[in-house]
């Protein structure tokens, strides 16, 4: 017969009892702020990886948009590079070591693509020169400027070609001494070559930018037919082939911060190049001299008007700085810490253009986080309201004879622009092809 031990009873139902209340909730209370804490780890992570991510998507919109500017102004003025006064003869350039050189030559090169001559195109005037820059208006508190670049697509050596005889005005058909090279659909530029036929400070009289719809070939001469007749009565006409594809480009900051080019010789609409773009000045290297040294910097004058044309005929080449009084700018500015533009009495010519600087300013496409409890600025303290320059003054060296380099774009922020991280992009290059006009 089984035992049964009645005594052991209680003790095995005392061993069997769950957790108490209290120990449910002490329990609960450690997981929720376990929970919390691990939340707001990943959260002030996650913040700081999307402002790392931002910060360096927005400095890659800045790289990429000052390269996508450098190939254009690297290819500016390409095709229209070419000299066709056939009496010009090239200066020899005498290097003295520590000296820099001399020229042997005072007869002076007609470069075309210095022509300044104003042409139209889809309703809309231009001037011939392969590169342009006027300053802009302001874009939310930022001035802004505008570049315009202009270079032909002709793969040969796209000498200027005479067409025989005095051309009328509105004239479409041009007999050239050679049509070799032509083809229908190309683009051509035709202008006034006599010097006889606007002296003084306007060299040229207006061009005709127009496109190729028939060619013919007789002997060794051939002509083309023009799409739009010529603008003016030319009596010493030259033609300069432009190819299938040349671009007249303009790059400008739009409100939205967006960098946007424009194909002015069509009809498209402007194209976003690069966003988080929110300004882009412009710098001017000017030679003064006619050696083809930058002697001067200046910035973006109020209008491309500013700019004139080659004087007629165009200055002898020498070394220095000519006149004595057309000084290094007006001190004075064109919009927000533009010291050092263009004065109404200084105003330089097409052909002294030797090179261009180009900042621009970038911000990142995070809005931070304000911080609680900061009154002023929204609580916006991710960058603070200092002043600063898209383009640094840079001093010059005057035993290498490097000119200054005056301060361009000042901008500080406030309110919720301080949410935002900012940074800036720069790069100085040579007009390539307009120091190659006149090797």
């Amino acid at each position: 017969m089984t035992r049964v031990h009645r005594g052991l009873r209680p003790a095995l139902r005392s061993r069997a009892k769950g957790f108490t209340l209290l120990e449910l909730m002490v329990a609960a209370v450690i997981a929720m702020v376990a929970a919390v804490t691990i939340f707001q780890t990943m959260s002030v992570s996650e913040e700081r990886r999307r402002s790392t991510t931002s910060g360096s998507e927005g400095l890659q919109s800045g790289v990429f948009a000052l390269a996508s500017l450098e190939r254009a102004i690297v290819g500016a003025g390409y095709s229209l590079t070419a000299i066709s006064d056939t009496t010009y003869v090239s200066p020899v350039r005498r290097v003295v070591p520590g000296s820099g050189f001399t020229l042997s030559s005072d007869t002076p090169p007609r470069p075309e693509l210095h022509l300044g001559c104003r042409f139209t195109i889809n309703g809309q005037t231009h001037r011939v020169a392969p590169l342009l820059a006027a300053a802009g208006a302001a874009n939310g508190g930022i001035a802004t400027d505008t570049l315009t670049i202009f270079s032909g697509s002709n793969p040969n050596v796209p000498l200027p070609v005479a067409a025989t005889g005095v051309v009328d005005a509105n004239a479409t058909e041009l007999t050239l001494t050679s049509t070799h090279g032509f083809r229908v659909d190309d683009w051509v530029l035709v202008y006034e070559q006599s010097e006889a036929a606007s002296p003084g400070t306007e060299r040229p009289v207006a061009c005709t930018l127009t496109r190729v719809t028939a060619r013919s070939v007789a002997s060794h001469q051939g002509t083309i037919t023009l799409q739009a007749g010529t603008a003016a009565a030319y009596q010493q006409p030259m033609v300069i082939n432009l190819g299938l594809t040349p671009t007249l480009e303009r790059f400008v900051v739009d409100g939205n911060g967006r960098l946007m080019v424009t194909n002015l010789l069509g009809t498209d609409r402007a194209q976003v190049l690069a966003d988080n773009v929110i300004a882009m000045r412009v710098q001017l290297g000017i030679d003064r001299g006619n050696d083809d040294v930058v002697d001067e910097w200046v910035n973006a004058p109020a209008t491309i008007d500013t700019w004139l044309n080659p004087s007629n005929p165009l200055p002898p080449n020498r070394v220095g700085i000519p006149g004595g009084g057309d000084g290094g700018g007006n001190g004075g500015g064109n919009g927000g810490g533009n010291g050092g533009g263009i004065g109404a009495s200084q105003a330089r010519a097409f052909h002294q253009i030797k090179a261009v600087r180009v900042g621009l300013l970038i911000r990142s496409p995070q809005f931070e986080r304000a911080q609680e409890g900061n009154g002023q600025n929204g609580g916006c303290t991710t960058t603070d309201g200092s002043n600063r320059v898209i383009l640094p003054a840079r001093a010059g060296d005057a035993a290498s004879g490097l000119p200054d380099m005056p301060a361009s774009g000042s901008y500080s922020f406030d309110g919720e622009q301080r949410c935002f991280r900012y940074n800036t992009v720069s790069a100085v290059l040579g007009l390539r092809n307009a120091l190659l006009s006149e090797m």
